[in-house]
């Protein structure tokens, strides 16, 4: 079970004691539903684990190496992004339920530790949601994006409520969390774990079933070949004169020791001769086949009887069957993170601000999507020596090119986001214009104006004229974005 209301508050008095004031160095993503925070502390680090997990949510300080923590991603990369080095001022705990309040500088983290709904909210200043770890399915709050947040609903009599401690307080208390929750952390790593492989055994045993199929009509077919060649054969004995466009022509079947009279099929578009010449490929195509589809027959039958073993075997042994551990990792390889089970999304997907693209020289390039998207990508994502660039005199986009710190933006990169600048701009239509180029930190706010909206100093100018092999070749490297949007935008920047 996951943490009562009584045990979250003995872990938030702790925390107060050994984590607070401190700084939050980086977030990273762990095995199970939740994240890591790297705090720091005078004098020492604190990492705080997050786990969000259905039937093990919860809040614990854990020793260095004892999770395998990893680059932070979805929700984890979204606070890294939005968090990583403000100070946390304070811990609050709601009295009486399970929700905690992380303040950083004005903006909060909220830590919904409630079991099956257990979740995360990112809120600013004003107390509005602006990312989640999963979209709410709470039935009486409106969680949305971009509404204010509203803390869970009392419930004085429910059981995590009036459920007394398992633990002591004093300094064994983080520890001995981790030891109850020990087994059943593992549990749930190694059910996700197996969710994913079993997501990706299913679409690889569709894959080698239709890939059976497919090899097992291709070796009927090349019973064919001695039909089309006989047909090629008797061809050659055609009248010379046959009028181009017939469908068939009526032909003795000298093979046939009865020497009936057989009508070969023709293709009106072609000559005779060429008929003859198809009729003869066609033979020597499906005569090969043979040598060449049936070792890949066996081999994709022998695939597919492995990966239907293997399925059987994830989908009905325990959760510690050593025979399901080969198998996952005959599918999984240690160390690999696993990657999510593809599910339908039933909520608000988390917003990427921009769309990705990559220059000819390997440089990402950052597009923002709209007039806030712009004001977000430019002041809370991109880093003061990056290339930062803009239609010149026109509504557009923000782009930034990212390159590590202490090196130059290469001249292939500026080109390549000048030329996206430009088309994701109002002077795309026209087919060429003028371009800012500037580092970022030389790029600030209008005070007082919409979002989007900059003043730029030190930049320089460039003059862009629309290359159409070049654009296709960003926009299809472009990287998949579920919430893309159109690039005509309706922005009014700059």
């Amino acid at each position: 079970m996951s943490l009562s209301a009584s045990e979250i508050a003995l872990v938030v008095a702790d925390l107060r004691e050994r984590a607070s004031p401190a700084f939050l160095q980086r977030v990273r993503s762990i095995p199970e539903q939740g994240f890591l925070l790297e705090l720091r502390v005078p004098g020492a680090d604190r990492l705080l684990l997050v786990s969000l997990e259905p039937v093990a949510s919860r809040m614990l300080l854990v020793e260095p190496g004892s999770t395998a923590a990893r680059t932070p991603e979805g929700f984890a990369r979204t606070l890294h992004q939005a968090l990583a080095g403000s100070k946390l001022a304070g811990i609050a705990h709601d009295a009486g339920d399970r929700a905690v309040r992380l303040e950083f500088g004005g903006r909060s983290l909220v830590l919904e530790l409630t079991g099956r709904h257990a979740n995360a909210f990112l809120l600013d200043e004003s107390g509005i949601i602006r990312s989640s770890y999963r979209p709410s399915q709470s039935r009486k709050r409106n969680l949305l994006w971009g509404l204010p947040y509203q803390p869970p609903l009392a419930k004085p009599d429910a059981p995590w409520a009036t459920a007394p401690s398992r633990f002591a307080a004093g300094p064994g208390l983080h520890a001995a969390i981790a030891a109850a929750y020990e087994l059943l952390a593992a549990q749930v790593v190694e059910i996700a774990r197996r969710r994913a492989v079993l997501a990706r055994l299913r679409g690889e045993a569709r894959r080698l079933e239709r890939l059976t199929e497919g090899l097992q009509r291709d070796l009927a077919e090349s019973a064919t070949a001695e039909v089309w060649r006989r047909q090629g054969e008797l061809l050659k004995t055609a009248p010379a004169d046959l009028p181009r466009g017939a469908r068939s022509v009526r032909l003795v079947d000298w093979f046939d020791p009865a020497t009936p009279e057989l009508d070969v099929p023709l293709d009106p578009s072609l000559s005779l001769h060429a008929n003859r010449e198809r009729c003869f490929a066609r033979a020597r195509k499906f005569g090969r086949r043979p040598a060449a589809i049936a070792p890949r027959l066996e081999a994709a039958r022998r695939d597919l009887r492995a990966a239907l073993d293997d399925l059987e075997v994830l989908e009905t042994a325990p959760w510690d069957d050593p025979d399901a551990r080969v198998a996952l990792e005959r599918w999984l390889p240690a160390g690999a993170a696993p990657a999510a089970a593809p599910r339908r999304p039933r909520g608000p997907q988390e917003h990427v601000p921009y769309r990705s693209f990559r220059s000819a020289d390997g440089h990402e390039i950052l597009v923002g999507k709209s007039a806030r998207d712009n004001d977000r990508l430019t002041f809370q994502l991109a880093r003061g020596w990056e290339a930062w660039l803009h239609a010149a005199g026109a509504a557009g986009s923000h782009v930034v090119v990212r390159v590590p710190k202490g090196r130059p933006v290469t001249d292939s990169a500026v080109r390549d986001a000048a030329l996206l600048a430009l088309h994701y701009s109002k002077l795309g239509k026209g087919g060429e214009g003028e371009v800012y180029v500037a580092r970022r930190c030389d790029v600030r706010r209008v005070r007082g104006g919409a979002p989007g909206q900059v003043t730029v100093t030190h930049e320089r100018r460039v003059w862009v004229r629309i290359d159409p092999t070049r654009l296709r070749n960003l926009l299809e490297g472009a990287e998949e974005d579920p919430t893309s949007v159109s690039p005509n935008l309706r922005t009014k920047n700059r």
